[in-house]
């Protein structure tokens, strides 16, 4: 379990460095980004993916980004829910007694992961934030789902 969360602040810390030799060096790799460049992950990778999907459009990565795949994604922190989105975003009380993601095993997650609530790195929703000009996105939310506590996140 240590060394998942590790793997995922490391992630996100070293992405950005990845991504970016990655465009740099996409003809070694026989890559033409311009086809399209989409990175893409599932749950805690759809979270970091996000991320990463705002770093570039900030840091205009080149190429860009053409696509963002998000699996499940866990895209705000159920405990700072912005304002506008509380009456929305409800599927975290709804399920806090879920089979599969309750909120006893999301907070043995997130006690592990200890994120910066407030940060762009965890919290893709923490103030300002800003979801203008970022590229075409696939989300895939479980909908068929009534105990998924990250559906309607």
């Amino acid at each position: 379990m240590g060394t998942l969360l590790l793997l995922l602040i490391i992630a996100v810390t070293f992405s950005p460095t990845n991504i970016s030799q990655t465009a740099a060096n996409a003809q070694k790799l026989g890559a033409d980004p311009s086809k399209g460049f989409i990175i893409g992950g599932t749950s805690a990778g759809g979270n970091i993916s996000a991320v990463l999907g705002l770093l570039a459009r900030d840091e205009k990565l080149s190429p860009p980004l053409t696509g963002l795949c998000l699996l499940i994604p866990a895209l705000l922190d159920f405990e700072n829910i912005p304002e506008e989105y509380k009456d929305e975003v409800v599927s975290y009380k709804q399920n806090k007694n879920a089979p599969v993601l309750g909120q006893a095993e999301i907070d043995m997650f997130m006690s592990h992961y200890k994120p910066e609530r407030n940060s762009k790195l965890w919290n893709i929703f923490a103030p300002p934030s800003d979801h203008s000009n970022l590229p075409a996105t696939y989300l895939q939310v479980p909908y068929f789902s009534s105990h998924e506590s990250l559906r309607l996140s």
